[in-house]
């Protein structure tokens, strides 16, 4: 069947054709700010998984730029929304997003759940800083009301004044805070973003006692490689209590060829592309500079005035005794070091190189 709106821009005079894509554009943008999460669509199939899924705990060991935060941002707006095409949720829920820092948050996770959230159904905000977010109320999903405040002894609480019950609610917690600082409220879910300390992640399930309808979910590539979270979550079976969903950064169909390809020369390292790209646990232990050059981080390669040669064929070349040597060694459980080479008119010319061994984890 022709659609009838592309054959009247082909039959279109050329400017009466731009004027018509013009104001589809714009209906377009006026329907998706007054309901966003009605455009989400799942940009791979390992979204699909996540959104589709019934487990009370879903864990998504992804790739970096595989959409894990986008969906992850829409999940929340569903529950606060009262709006989830899969599952039943509270009629007005009440979650936590935790994330590394105010930073992280500020960047990411606030945009991923305020992405698909329309401004007319926000009643408050409240900050903590500059654009960081404490927590946000939305109008009552019964009766579409704004909330009144009460307060309470531990904390205030705000109410729909037509039906009485509690507005939705999204706070802000980071893994920088204090233990306290995740406890003392009753929540219906929870998103964790990244690799959050096994306390913290105690703490939030404690949350959820008492609520049948709770979920969490926990949205991560391994950088950190805690070894909590492979053990606990990870190399455990799935079941209705947890289920972990895998996808890549190459299944993400919103990135672009190009994306991919530039992402690829970012990370040349193996180990590291395997970690980026498909979310999977590495070894990571060698040398630290992957992008040795030996023109500058091999003494025999350096200028010849710097230099003084061997006296015998093989035998060893030194550097000029004129040159100040400054060498620097970090002991700790990671072994590093770092050479350089000044010359005396105090221009710096650096040689370095760094080696050390972990069982797990990332670059420092």
């Amino acid at each position: 069947m022709t659609d009838p709106i592309a054959l009247s821009v082909q039959s279109a005079a050329p400017e009466e054709a731009k004027r018509i894509l013009r104001d589809i554009v714009s209906v377009y943008e006026a329907r998706k700010k007054a309901d966003p999460l009605a455009f989400f669509k799942p940009s791979s199939e390992g979204q699909r998984r996540f959104v589709m899924s019934q487990a009370f705990g879903r864990v998504t060991l992804t790739g970096n730029s595989a959409g894990k935060s986008w969906v992850a941002g829409e999940e929340c707006a569903c529950w606060l929304l009262n709006r989830h095409p899969y599952r039943k949720v509270p009629m007005n829920a009440h979650g936590w997003v935790g994330c590394p820092n105010e930073q992280t948050q500020k960047d990411v996770q606030q945009k991923a759940v305020l992405r698909y959230i329309p401004e007319s159904r926000i009643a408050r905000r409240i900050y903590t800083g500059a654009d960081v977010l404490d927590c946000i109320y939305l109008l009552c999903n019964r009766c579409n009301t704004k909330p009144r405040e009460k307060q309470g002894k531990a904390h205030s609480q705000w109410l729909c004044p037509g039906c009485g019950d509690e507005v939705p609610y999204l706070g802000f917690r980071t893994y920088k805070q204090e233990i306290q600082a995740w406890q003392a409220m009753r929540l219906d879910f929870g998103w964790l973003d990244e690799e959050p300390p096994q306390s913290h992640f105690k703490e939030l399930l404690a949350r959820f006692f008492g609520r049948p309808l709770a979920g969490w979910w926990l949205t991560y590539t391994p950088v950190l490689a805690l070894p909590w979270i492979r053990i606990a979550l990870i190399e455990s079976p799935d079941d209705d209590r947890k289920q972990v969903i895998r996808w890549n950064t190459q299944d993400n169909q919103a990135l672009s060829l190009a994306d991919l390809k530039q992402m690829e020369r970012d990370f040349p390292d193996e180990n590291e592309r395997r970690l980026r790209f498909k979310g999977e646990y590495v070894m990571q232990e060698g040398l630290i500079f992957k992008m040795w050059r030996a023109e500058s981080n091999e003494v025999n390669a350096l200028p010849d005035s710097m230099l003084i040669p061997a006296k015998l064929p093989g035998g060893k070349v030194r550097l000029k005794q004129d040159l100040e040597i400054w060498c620097g060694i970090d002991t700790g459980a990671n072994f590093a070091a770092v050479f350089v080479a000044r010359g005396t008119a105090g221009r710096l010319m650096k040689c370095s190189a760094s080696r050390r061994r972990r069982t797990s984890g990332r670059r420092r």
